[in-house]
């Protein structure tokens, strides 16, 4: 994991609705890929109190595009997998470290894990395909 501390976090682009709704968020790159940093809201929560699923899956699924993006200009995702290993409750600042396992002329194999400090909430896979030529 970078040195978080280190890290120039912006304003995330504001474009996406449903990351709008979940709370405020921030990027910063690094050599390897990219870091979005979710500062959670009370919608983000489910029937238990806890910070629902798709919370993280969405954050980690647009962290991973980033990196893919970055990569090979417009693509999309074509598979994801989650592994939830921790709860939090929403206002709780979640960062989603993303970096590239393999880049390839027309995919992308990325990697996310979710932070609260030091503990690792959730764990992601996903495979992006390059659209167009």
């Amino acid at each position: 994991m970078p040195d978080l501390t280190a890290l120039e976090f912006t304003p995330f682009r504001g474009d996406d609705a449903l990351l709008n709704m979940l709370g405020t968020l921030t990027m910063a790159r690094f050599d390897l890929g990219v870091v979005l940093r979710l500062v959670t809201n009370a919608s983000t929560a489910n029937a238990a109190g806890f910070v629902h699923g798709g919370a993280f899956s969405a954050v980690t699924d647009v962290a991973m595009f980033e990196v893919a993006k970055a990569h090979f200009g417009t693509c999309v995702t074509i598979s994801q997998d989650m592994q939830f290993l921790r709860a939090t409750k929403p206002g709780s600042v979640l960062q989603a470290v993303a970096r590239a396992k393999r880049l390839g002329r027309r995919m992308a194999f990325c990697t996310a894990d979710v932070f609260e400090g030091a503990a690792c909430l959730a764990a992601a896979n996903a495979v992006f395909a390059k659209v167009g030529s």
